[in-house]
């Protein structure tokens, strides 16, 4: 735009000073002074065309670059769903490890490590890639959702069950409610990413994952008052 409006004032300004050249011959015509102020003129035309061409070539190099930009955000969005699917399944595996030991009601004889599933292979790299080719509203939503990733699993990695069956649960209560989260919020881009909305909703729909890995609140009360504290689920309760 600024250049556009450089092009313009070089062009009134030759014209103006072409109409002065005009007025000025027709005073008193001198060759000398007819051919000095002529060849001022053609270095003013000179320099306003090459302004063009440089100022469109810039256009077209900027056209090019956009057009590249767009293809590489395309082709890293093409994997997106993927990606969230194979993130989604994890946070279901998660459940479903959590729920094994959670059903028990006897003591045990010690403490177990906790069996982490593993993420899903380039799980992270291929998310940071769509980040890089992406705008930075989207960027920022996957920034944080990598670093969720990162904090359940580190958490889920360190956690034991516990050998009385009193506090087994309560342990459990919270990873249920990460896996939870975690499922709610890979599933909000998910929706994005396959197109079937126009854009990410900022709401998370916690009561749909539930709903998805079979976490009742008749079944996991203590789950439910967990999420509640932490203001996943906003009800009349609150």
């Amino acid at each position: 735009m600024i250049i556009d409006y450089a092009i313009g004032l070089l062009l009134f300004t030759s014209m103006t000073f072409i109409i002065w050249l005009i007025n000025d011959i027709v005073g008193h015509f001198n060759l000398q002074n007819f051919l000095k102020d002529w060849s001022a003129i053609a270095t003013l035309i000179t320099s306003g065309i090459a302004l063009w061409i440089a100022t469109n070539q810039q256009r077209n190099a900027d056209k090019r670059e956009n057009e590249t930009r767009r293809r590489k955000e395309r082709a890293a969005r093409a994997v997106l769903p993927l990606a969230l699917s194979e993130l989604i399944s994890y946070c279901i595996e998660c459940v479903q490890i959590i729920d094994h030991y959670y059903i028990l009601n006897d003591d045990l004889p010690k403490k177990i490590k906790l069996k982490t599933p593993a993420l899903p292979e380039r799980l992270i790299e291929t998310i940071q890639n769509v980040m890089e080719h992406s705008e930075a509203e989207l960027a920022k939503i996957l920034a944080t959702l990598i670093n969720k990733v990162q904090i359940q699993n580190s958490k889920f990695n360190s956690s034991y069950v516990a050998a009385t069956a009193k506090f087994r649960q309560y342990n459990l209560n919270y990873l249920l409610a990460d896996a939870i989260n975690l499922h709610a919020e890979g599933s909000r881009i998910f929706k994005f990413a396959r197109g079937v909305e126009s854009k990410i909703t900022n709401k998370k729909n916690i009561i749909d994952s539930t709903f998805i890995l079979r976490i009742h609140e008749e079944n996991f009360p203590d789950v439910f008052n967990i999420m509640r504290k932490r203001k996943m689920i906003i009800d009349d309760r609150d």
